[in-house]
């Protein structure tokens, strides 16, 4: 299978300084990490009262599957950071990572939605993928990631810029 730029979102509420690196140390291991967007608080969507998130959109390349990259690899990075998937879908979590958008790629199955659906709700995906490539189309819908950029509500979203620089210098020392 040829390389493919595949974008993932990864976000912890529980100790994420030190789980967003090691789950980058992770990935490092199976992609080729191109570029890192800012680190965000966000609150919590739904689910139980807990610790606000830290979200990022880490842009990498590869040359796995998007079905055995999920099912695989990704969710053997969470169960390795320690998370369990509970019938709370919205609880806190030590890591969580998912894929946004895979090339061109347009799947809609029981088991994965790629482009995810939630880059139309959730504004800390928007801004962070406009971060990585502002000329973006998002696969299937040929929508500019520019022009979602200007709609969001940036309420809540607040930058990390100390931890940003941290995983920005993480992944610079770790690459090939």
């Amino acid at each position: 299978m040829p390389m493919t730029d595949v974008y993932l979102s990864l976000g912890s509420n529980v100790e994420p300084e030190l789980n967003i690196v090691k789950a980058l140390e992770e990935l490092n291991k199976i992609l080729e990490i191109k570029k890192v967007s800012n680190a965000y608080r966000t609150k919590p969507v739904d689910g139980p009262p807990q610790p606000d998130y830290c979200n990022l959109v880490v842009l990498a390349e590869t040359d796995i599957d998007p079905g055995e990259l999920k099912f695989s690899y990704l969710r053997e990075i969470e169960r390795k950071l320690g998370r369990s998937r509970s019938a709370d879908r919205y609880g806190p979590r030590t890591i969580d990572i998912d894929i946004i958008i895979y090339g061109d790629s347009c799947i809609d199955s029981d088991e994965m939605r790629i482009p995810d659906p939630d880059i139309y709700t959730r504004s800390f995906l928007v801004l962070c993928l406009y971060e990585l490539s502002p000329e973006l189309k998002v696969p299937c819908a040929s929508l500019d990631i520019g022009k979602l950029v200007t709609r969001i509500d940036r309420k809540g979203l607040v930058k990390l810029p100390a931890l940003s620089h941290e995983i920005r210098k993480f992944v610079q020392s770790h690459k090939c």
